[in-house]
């Protein structure tokens, strides 16, 4: 009896042992697959941006307006989203 009784509770220690190491995986993969499709959607941006830029600038005839005009409309969405944060707390 206190043979099985040990197989038992080597069983379950396995059990709970397997649930954790399924509970990593799931989380690991998942956070794996945030920062990927954050990572593509930062350079999908980057390239959003500078074609708008480069529009703006063929648009206008001044070299550098398209940059200038785009990183102020990025600095404006940033200082919004940072007070809007910060009122919230």
């Amino acid at each position: 009896q206190p043979a099985r009784f040990q197989q038992l509770l080597a069983y379950e220690r396995q059990q709970d042992f397997d649930g954790v190491v399924s509970a990593l995986e799931e989380a690991v993969s998942g956070t794996v697959r945030r920062v990927l499709a954050a990572a593509i959607f930062v350079i999908g941006l980057c390239f959003l941006l500078s074609g708008i830029a480069d529009t703006l600038e063929y648009v206008y005839f001044i070299p550098g307006v398209g940059a200038m005009i785009v990183g102020a409309v990025v600095m404006l969405v940033a200082v919004t989203v940072a007070l809007s944060v910060r009122r919230r707390r």
